[in-house]
């Protein structure tokens, strides 16, 4: 996949993210990507000197910069593979390029850590997508996916010739740890401090496709409650509702009024919220969520992840870890007794299932480090020493503050875009009602 050249600087990266706080598993993950190029290699073989938000369809003009001023592109990660986010027609999933504007790019791509996102009884894709997922393929010089059950159902729609290309690229969020070291050993020694303490954070996904998949609101409040008021009238246990996103801060709510004693913590809507949710994750000893990212993180920082399993992705994530029986069924008849014995089976293994996690943890980093080192290989030509240069205190302040004016800035150009179309359609307007003669010399090209 490379030119024969040796790289003498340092590869200039172009990423395709989606910007927004409205998520923060997001605002981790797309943050935690970025830190993997630039401080890969002691930090001097990439830099990830742009970006560009996915969900923006991808014109010539951005192609044409690539094309002039950039090495390679990454897209991802998170579960880009998914129909009714960003619908468009051009991919079928949410990565707005048309096929044509791929075929004008010049440059490789590199897929990172994407996600096949399909909720529970959701209608499959549209042709495109097979056809579309297969001619990035073809462009990559790595198509990584985040977990092997990703990796399967994306098997299903591209040629055998090109199924062995997909590979395993864990997300960034299952190694935050390593990402973060200042946070996780002050979280580390903050655990230790209480780890006697039954302790658990609770996070439940509240979506509209849970709804179309049949799930009762009502119900799994009920059922979580009488979970909680069970630890809570046995054990004592302290516990946090968590919330990712601004429609989960009700959550407590349902629980509180249902007889639950409850902690707020509210991740949602804000940059500032960032540092905290993962000073927040790096001391919880345990998680019981219903988000990918609301048990990934939390095992990324050392917690043990127990979930709901609300959608596939939770479920192989779990088996990537070696864990499925972290997780319960949420529908299943005796899940009240199933979460039970999860819970608290969990809590009396901690010691145990915490050096475990750690060892887990330990080689999907290993694996994300050799993947980074044959990224490069594929690139240049050269073969580099795996390291990790994390991200400093003040270099994450930095990275906030771009985070921030890059929000800042598509907002701006979306608006200029709004307006252009605006102007253009009022002077397709003038035009139709103004006869050629009486229109000022050059008015139709202002």
């Amino acid at each position: 996949m490379h030119d024969g050249r040796v790289a003498d600087r340092a590869l200039r990266l172009l990423h395709f993210d989606i910007k927004g706080l409205t998520n923060f598993g997001d605002t981790v993950l797309f943050d935690g990507v970025r830190q993997l190029f630039n401080g890969f290699g002691g930090g001097g073989l990439f830099e990830m000197l742009d970006t560009y938000s996915l969900h923006r369809l991808t014109g010539p003009t951005i192609i044409d910069q690539i094309n002039d001023s950039f090495d390679a592109v990454v897209v991802g990660g998170g579960g880009l593979f998914l129909r009714d986010t960003n619908v468009n027609e051009n991919s079928g999933w949410q990565w707005d390029i048309p096929m044509e504007m791929l075929a004008r790019l010049r440059k490789p791509l590199i897929v990172f850590a994407v996600g096949y996102n399909r909720f529970p009884g959701q209608e499959d894709f549209d042709p495109i997508f097979g056809t579309h997922v297969t001619q990035c393929i073809r462009q990559s010089c790595f198509f990584g996916l985040r977990n092997q059950g990703s990796i399967e159902a994306v098997r299903r729609y591209v040629p055998a010739d090109l199924r062995d290309r997909i590979e395993h690229q864990p997300c960034p969020t299952t190694m935050a740890a390593e990402l973060y070291p200042d946070l996780a050993l002050a979280g580390a020694a903050r655990r230790r401090d209480e780890s006697d303490e039954p302790r658990l954070g609770v996070e439940l996904m509240v979506d509209r496709r849970m709804v179309e998949a049949g799930y009762d609101f009502g119900r799994l409040f009920d059922r979580h409650a009488e979970v909680l008021r069970t630890l809570q009238e046995t054990d004592q246990w302290r516990l946090d509702c968590v919330a990712h996103m601004a429609n989960e801060r009700h959550v407590a709510d349902e629980l509180i009024a249902r007889g639950v004693t409850m902690e707020r913590v509210d991740l949602a809507g804000s940059i500032e919220t960032r540092e905290r949710g993962m000073s927040y994750y790096s001391e919880l000893p345990m998680m019981y969520g219903a988000r990918g990212h609301a048990t990934m993180i939390p095992f990324g920082f050392g917690a043990i992840p127990l979930a709901a399993l609300t959608h596939d992705k939770i479920r192989f994530f779990l088996d990537d870890i070696g864990h499925p029986e972290f997780g319960v069924d949420p529908d299943a008849d005796d899940f009240e007794h199933r979460a039970l014995a999860a819970i608290t089976g969990a809590h009396t293994r901690r010691a145990e299932l915490h050096a475990d996690l750690a060892r887990r943890r330990g080689e999907l980093f290993d694996h994300t480090m050799a993947n980074m080192a044959t990224i490069y290989e594929r690139l240049t030509g050269e073969t580099v020493e795996p390291s990790l240069r994390p991200y400093t205190p003040f270099e994450r302040r930095l990275a906030e503050t771009a985070f921030a004016l890059g929000i800042e800035v598509q907002e701006a150009r979306a608006w200029a875009l709004k307006r252009g179309d605006t102007i253009a359609a009022l002077q397709r307007q003038i035009a139709e009602l103004t006869p050629p003669e009486a229109m000022p010399q050059g008015a139709a090209d202002q």
